[in-house]
């Protein structure tokens, strides 16, 4: 068997074969899967970006696909390198699914043939961990990234660059999932320098929740000294049986980066060498939902949250479609929301840039506006010509948002008020969203707030 191949499966079925050669990676549909597609059988495409009408997909796809399961940081790879024994020369992506690909983000699983694990379909493995373990666990993950460990039998793979590792838990219990057992929840830790980061988070999910958007259900928890934050993935579902406990099943997802075959590094849509998705690319997307009217709106009011509440990250890779097995796709819960302001003062110069344009034109690239204090509802008329949608409508719902918004968050506050969930940036937050809710509501810009101009001793970086 080559040592250049590994077997890629969704719902434990075989989809097809990843492939190294000297021209990049490869991938197959499996001719198993092209019938069940073609008879009726269930089954769908891997990605948008490897639609079934050709069986095989080049490098320009797959890698960027394969590269999204994975995670962003260097450091957090060299790590996993390291624990594996992966030579320093040969850290591709390839290697890494190799030895951690058994539980990623959606339902996409990588086996090696030659592995004596490869068979992910044996009765459930899972590890129970004590309050005391679990404890030690989150406090090592900056220096073990997602407790993966070839001994235990702990291997899983998340994108992004945060401190987390996911779990499966039931009953109250928490469990380490083993050799391909699917997780349930994700477990994060503060950003590195960046105190209550997973407080504000979960507040802006609350938030976004409380404004009418779908997202991951989220909890703070703290066990021992340390404190953490629950989310629960919304690309695993339970199926109860009669007999037997319940299944936990992988529900197959992608993010917009994958989707339009665009690597995590271009993810930010002013990469000026290689731009990541806008929003009216997502909503080109959006017309191959079921239901693309919903998807659509759901589109519209995550952008009109994401500039209200003053996220700065919310780029390509936080967005993404969900899969039925039969292959209908709709729009994902939203996921890893934070407000910028709460955390100008790590910084010496933190600009109001927005990961996404309002109202940009890939044709005009002169047209739309990064900076959230320079937007106005100008830019949100352009921003509804570039989605296909009436002015007047988008505007309405601006007003709509503003409204909701700003009456949530204070409400949402004094619930927070005196929890394990509070912190003082809550009152930042709730601040920088009021001043920015109030300056729509009197269509007036948005004053430039002493904190990004003001240098600080933090490290002169971006968030």
């Amino acid at each position: 068997m080559s040592d250049d191949k590994l077997n890629v499966l969704l719902y434990d079925r075989q989809v097809g074969t990843l492939e190294r050669s000297r021209e990049g990676v490869f991938f197959t549909y499996a001719n198993t899967w092209l019938d069940d597609v073609r008879n009726g059988r269930g089954g769908h495409a891997l990605s948008i970006s490897m639609p079934l009408t050709e069986r095989e997909h080049g490098p320009r796809v797959v890698e960027p696909f394969i590269a999204g399961l994975l995670p962003d940081s260097a450091v957090h790879r060299r790590k996993i390198a390291e624990s594996f024994g992966i030579d320093p020369g040969h850290e591709s992506d390839f290697e890494f699914l190799r030895k951690i690909g058994r539980d990623c983000a959606g339902a996409v699983v990588f086996t090696d043939p030659n592995d004596p694990y490869a068979d992910i379909r044996e009765p459930p493995k899972l590890r129970k961990l004590s309050d005391g373990e679990l404890a030690q666990y989150l406090r090592d993950l900056p220096i073990r990234p997602l407790v993966d460990d070839p001994e235990t039998g702990t291997r899983l793979s998340l994108a992004g660059v945060n401190d987390k590792t996911a779990v499966v838990i039931s009953g109250g219990a928490v469990s380490l999932p083993l050799n391909g057992f699917p997780s349930s929840h994700i477990l994060k830790v503060d950003i590195a320098g960046l105190k209550d980061s997973i407080k504000t988070e979960h507040f802006c999910l609350r938030l976004a929740d409380a404004c009418g958007i779908r997202v991951p259900k989220s909890s703070i928890h703290q066990v021992e000294d340390t404190v953490y934050m629950r989310v629960a993935r919304y690309d695993r579902r339970l199926q109860m049986r009669e007999n037997g406990p319940a299944l936990l099943i992988r529900a197959h997802q992608e993010d917009m980066c994958q989707a339009l075959a665009i690597h995590p590094e271009s993810k930010y849509e002013d990469n000026r060498f290689s731009p990541g998705p806008g929003w009216k690319d997502m909503a080109e997307v959006m017309k191959m939902m079921e239901r693309p009217a919903v998807d659509q709106a759901g589109l519209l009011d995550r952008a009109l949250f994401q500039y209200l509440s003053g996220n700065p990250d919310a780029h390509g890779k936080n967005y993404a479609i969900r899969y039925s097995p039969s292959g209908q796709m709709s729009l994902s819960p939203l996921y890893d929301l934070n407000n910028q302001a709460a955390f100008a003062v790590n910084y010496k110069n933190v600009k109001p840039r927005m990961a996404m344009a309002i109202g940009r034109d890939r044709d005009a690239p002169d047209k739309g506006e990064f900076w959230r204090t320079r937007v106005t509802r100008d830019h949100w008329a352009d921003f509804a010509k570039d989605v296909g949608m009436p002015a007047a409508h988008v505007l309405k719902k601006l007003d709509e948002m503003t409204t909701r918004i700003s009456a949530a968050v204070t409400t949402l506050r004094e619930e927070f008020r005196h929890t394990l969930a509070d912190t003082p940036l809550l009152d930042v937050v709730v601040e920088d969203i009021v001043g920015r809710a109030d300056a729509v509501k009197h269509n007036r810009p948005e004053p430039e707030r002493q904190q990004f101009r003001t240098p600080s001793s933090g490290p002169s970086v971006g968030m």
